[in-house]
C-alpha cells in the first residue's frame, strides 16, 4: 500500500520523561514595607496551591492580601493559592496601630492609619471624650466614649487630628490621614 517495510532491523532507543509544568513566579511584597514579614513566594508550577504567610511587624495588623489590580483575595493572614500559568505580583497589605504613648495610659488603639469610611477606637476604659478636628482645628466629631467606632465616608481625603481626653484631663492627638 506505499508504505515500505524494514524486515530484521532492531534498534533499541531511550525516552526520557520531563515534567512540562511551566513554573512563574510568585512575589510577595509587604505594603508598607516594614509591616511584617512573608512566606511562600518563589518558583511555583502551575496549579500548585501554595499556602501564603503574612505575619504584621509589632505596630501593625494584618488587613488583606490584594493582586496587582488591587482585587481583595482574603481578609486571613495565612490562605491558599492557586498558580497561574503567569508570573504574579501578590501585597500583603498592613495598618499601622496607633498607641497612646503615656505611660500611665490604658493601652488604647486607634486604627486604621491611614482610614476610609471609619476610625476605630478599643481598649480605653478611662477615656472622658474623643474629638475628631481638622488641621484649621474645625471640630468635625465630638463624644462621650460610648463608641468603638467614627464613620468617616463623608471626610474629604486630607489629614486630620484625633484628641483623646481621659477623666484625669490628659489629652492624646493623633495625626491621622484620610484617604
Amino acid at each position: 500500500d506505499g508504505y515500505p517495510i524494514l524486515k530484521g532491523i532492531s534498534r533499541t532507543a531511550q525516552l526520557k520523561a520531563q515534567n512540562l509544568l511551566a513554573k512563574y513566579n510568585l512575589s510577595l511584597n509587604a505594603s508598607p514595607e516594614a509591616g511584617g514579614t512573608l512566606s511562600g513566594g518563589g518558583l511555583v508550577e502551575v496549579g500548585d496551591k501554595v499556602t501564603l504567610s503574612a505575619t504584621a511587624a509589632t505596630g501593625y495588623q494584618f488587613v488583606n492580601w490584594t493582586d496587582d489590580a488591587e482585587n481583595n483575595l482574603s481578609t486571613e493572614a495565612s490562605f491558599i493559592y492557586t498558580m497561574p500559568a503567569s508570573d504574579v505580583s501578590l501585597t500583603a497589605n498592613f495598618d499601622i496601630l496607633t498607641l497612646l504613648n503615656d505611660k500611665e495610659a490604658t493601652k488604647i488603639q486607634v486604627w486604621p492609619n491611614p482610614f476610609e469610611a471609619e476610625i476605630l477606637i478599643s481598649g480605653g476604659t478611662d477615656i472622658k471624650q474623643v474629638t475628631l478636628v481638622t488641621l484649621l482645628g474645625e471640630t468635625i466629631f465630638k463624644t462621650d466614649y460610648s463608641v468603638s467606632n467614627i464613620q468617616t465616608s463623608q471626610l474629604s481625603p486630607g489629614v486630620y487630628i484625633l484628641k483623646i481626653e481621659d477623666n484625669d484631663g490628659r489629652i492624646s492627638s493623633y495625626t491621622l490621614i484620610k484617604k
